[in-house]
């Protein structure tokens, strides 16, 4: 009986060692495939999900990026011999607005600045309002919290004096700005009007 046990172990051992070579690299390959496949269908279905909401993200940059808004100077007021008001304002084109950057040039040697007047301006809080007269340059940068601005609105007033007869410009550098209410701080600014005016006999 001691026999028969001994045999059984040995035969069952004897078993064992029949097994294949490979037998463990075919499960390693397998595992190994599995792996990759389940990586690939995920990768799969993150591609495909991610489509629709990659075309909605497009789709609402396009519409926010759409360039509608304006900048330009009102109507002069006052005459030659007295100063010269300009209302700078800004047209949104029915988007809204929470902020412009205004860079505004002017001749030197007719006229110069006075002050700049904010009163009226949407604006409520000012990163920058100033001028210099010795370059011709004026820069606002201003900006309103929870802004539901879309309408034309004032930026500000710049009151000038006049110095010398003769033609003048008044021109909005191109670096000037206006944007959107969107998070992103979008430039929307499409159109810049620019003036010019003659100064009569002072």
């Amino acid at each position: 009986m001691n026999n028969m046990l001994r045999i059984n172990y040995y035969n069952k051992t004897i078993n064992q060692s029949k097994l294949p070579m490979n037998y463990n690299s075919r499960i390693f390959s397998l595992n190994i495939k599995n792996i990759l496949f389940t990586v690939f269908l995920f990768l799969f279905l993150l591609f495909f999900i991610s489509l629709p909401l990659t075309a909605k993200s497009e789709e609402i940059l396009q519409v926010t990026e759409i360039k509608t808004a304006s900048i330009f100077v009102e109507d002069v007021i006052g005459n030659n011999t007295e100063n010269i008001v300009f209302d700078v304002m800004v047209n949104p084109g029915g988007q809204i607005i929470n902020a412009v950057e205004i860079y505004f040039n002017f001749a030197t040697t007719t006229l110069e600045v006075e002050s700049l007047n904010f009163e009226n301006s949407f604006c409520e809080l000012y990163v920058e309002k100033s001028f210099d007269n010795a370059t011709g340059e004026i820069n606002v940068i201003c900006g309103k919290a929870y802004s539901e601005v879309n309408e034309i609105s004032q930026i500000g007033q710049i009151i000038f004096k006049p110095i010398q007869n003769g033609w003048t410009d008044f021109n909005f550098s191109t670096s000037s700005s206006v944007l959107a209410n969107d998070s992103f701080g979008t430039n929307i600014l499409k159109n810049i009007e620019n003036k010019n005016i003659y100064i009569n006999e002072l």
